[in-house]
């Protein structure tokens, strides 16, 4: 998309297409509680860490199981 163009403090990093240098966490578990949690933003510091913990325990099993196995899939292509 932009040939030789990098934004990077430490230049062009060189690594396999599909790295798994992203862990589950990075690359879906952190929006999509961000997503969740700030739906309405929450007036205290106690509120939002009340909503973290709720909206991690409602994560929905398959949804989990399709991100991680989504991770294996990844750590085979490399």
């Amino acid at each position: 998309v932009f040939p030789n163009r990098v934004i990077s403090r430490n230049g062009a990093i060189s690594r396999p297409f599909r790295s798994p240098d992203f862990t589950a966490c990075d690359f879906f578990l952190w929006l999509y509680l961000k997503s969740k949690v700030f739906e309405q933003r929450p007036p205290r510091l106690g509120e939002l860490k009340r909503r973290i913990r709720l909206e991690t325990e409602r994560i929905p099993q398959p949804m989990l199981r399709d991100v991680i196995d989504s991770f294996r899939n990844r750590l085979q292509e490399c």
